[in-house]
């Protein structure tokens, strides 16, 4: 409404303008009459057009020709665009194909006003990056001649709601788990147990011997399986201390020597000097660092680079804040902990879905082992995010709570 307003009055002083260079006396004073003071005029003017630049969304008007009339200030920060003026430019210079899409297609086909869409963008270094948007239609003489684009990036709050969904998830599906391992494991130690004790009265060299271990392989896979559903569905609560964090990296990293010597795989440490201290559970972080460092040789077959950094992070802080949940925590600073490889990277579908309970692309996979590492730093007040592309490799960023020294207690 303010926008059509301040437009009106802009046309009127135009045709005032107009008016009194080719009518000088007559048809400027009738003008002026009609509309009152031109000062007023243009004071009113310049008072929309601030409201319009200081509101905290973007806005942008353009005709049935998709050619941008108004756009405010706001517009180009959201959009990280840095060219202010983009008065008869079309909405193509702004938008790219697939959300120039979008638009034009809710403009042919719903009804106005046209409110509350999203819309990701394609961003360069912003591969999520959302907006919400919502579009009004100005009719002149009964028909639309122009549409106002109402918008303000929402990137944060999918963040948020993805957070939510994925924490009610985890939660149901921690009650179902809790209740089949329990009620597998029990007959699961007699076939073992009555296993064992076959294989015990068997002769040396019989030939059923091959089919019992068999069997006993089977036997102790699923057991191990139960395991880790009990570590999902039941997680013990961190019990944490300060610790610093190449020293948890560096407990882990004799397990993979061989294999990453085997696999021509190198591994890089790179730590911030006078690194804060993480307050954590060093067995739970062990446990992420060693299901991270697994998938990262899982990913690299024919050999590559393990690169993980520490850095001191104060100002960062997780999508959703549980550092209250932890005893004694004495900061609120963050370490920022980065595991990168150069292995086969992961297309957009499975990133989307890498720390959902269950989801495996192996074929010997449980799809455990990545939700109990999502479990593990959110019970920590952390956080965890991954970023991959294919054929170039896969970084998986994660916050810890912090002290900026060791506090003895």
């Amino acid at each position: 409404f303010m926008l059509m307003a301040a437009q009106k009055i802009s046309f009127q002083m135009e045709k005032i303008y107009l008016n009194k260079i080719s009518h000088p006396e007559s048809e400027s004073s009738k003008i002026i009459s009609i509309f009152g003071n031109e000062n007023k005029i243009f004071q009113e003017w310049t008072f929309y057009k601030q409201i319009m630049e200081a509101v905290d969304f973007g806005l942008i008007v353009f005709d049935s020709n998709y050619v941008i009339e108004f756009m405010n200030k706001k517009s180009g920060f959201i959009l990280k665009n840095s060219q202010h003026d983009y008065r008869g430019k079309k909405l193509d210079d702004l938008f790219g194909h697939t959300e120039l899409l979008q638009i034009k297609t809710l403009l042919q086909t719903r009804d106005f006003p046209i409110i509350k869409e999203e819309m990701q963008l394609s961003l360069a270094n912003l591969p999520n990056y959302y907006i919400g948007f919502s579009i009004y239609a100005h009719e002149d003489t009964e028909h639309i001649t122009k549409y106002i684009f109402v918008f303000s990036e929402i990137t944060q709050t999918k963040r948020i709601q993805a957070e939510i969904i994925r924490m009610d998830r985890m939660a149901s599906l921690g009650v179902l788990s809790s209740g089949i391992a329990h009620e597998i494991r029990n007959p699961l130690a007699g076939i073992k147990a009555m296993v064992q004790t076959l294989e015990e009265e068997m002769d040396e060299g019989s030939s059923q011997l091959e089919y019992v271990d068999r069997i006993l392989r089977q036997v102790n896979r699923l057991d191990d399986l139960l395991k880790a559903f009990f570590s999902y569905a039941r997680p013990q609560r961190p019990d944490p201390r300060a610790e610093q964090i190449m020293d948890i990296v560096r407990e882990v990293l004799p397990l993979f020597r061989r294999k990453m010597q085997d696999k021509n795989i190198e591994i890089i440490e790179n730590y911030e000097k006078e690194l804060y201290y993480v307050f954590v559970d060093s067995n739970q972080i062990q446990q992420v660092i060693f299901n991270l460092f697994l998938n990262a040789i899982d990913a690299m077959p024919e050999g590559g680079t393990i690169t993980i950094e520490a850095k001191n992070s104060p100002d960062l802080k997780p999508v959703i804040d549980r550092r209250h949940r932890m005893p004694s925590l004495l900061s609120n600073k963050m370490i920022e902990i980065r595991i990168s490889d150069t292995g086969t990277g992961m297309p957009q579908d499975v990133i989307d879905n890498v720390f959902n309970t269950f989801f495996t692309t192996k074929s010997n996979g449980t799809g455990l082992g990545l939700s109990i590492v999502y479990q593990i730093i959110k019970e920590h007040g952390g956080q965890i995010e991954v970023e991959s592309t294919p054929n170039e490799g896969t970084l998986f960023k994660i916050l810890l709570p912090a002290l900026e020294r060791k506090i003895v207690t």
